[in-house]
């Protein structure tokens, strides 16, 4: 989790990076999503995570 708060080079967090909004839908922006989503799974078990948190707030959180 702390390494979310990481600043790389660029000048921004592996945070910030999760919050980026897709963009219109290409073959290249969906190999790069799936890159993406890999990189957001190596993260770690987010079920874990989330545990005891009620289900609204975390559809709360995902809008």
């Amino acid at each position: 989790m702390e390494g979310l708060l990481v600043v790389g080079p660029d000048g921004r967090s592996t945070f910030n990076r999760l919050k980026k909004p897709a963009q219109r839908a290409t073959w290249s922006r969906l190999r790069d999503q799936v890159r993406w989503l890999d990189q957001v799974d190596a993260l770690g078990d987010t079920d874990a995570w989330l545990d005891g948190i009620a289900p609204s707030k975390i559809a709360d959180f995902a809008g």
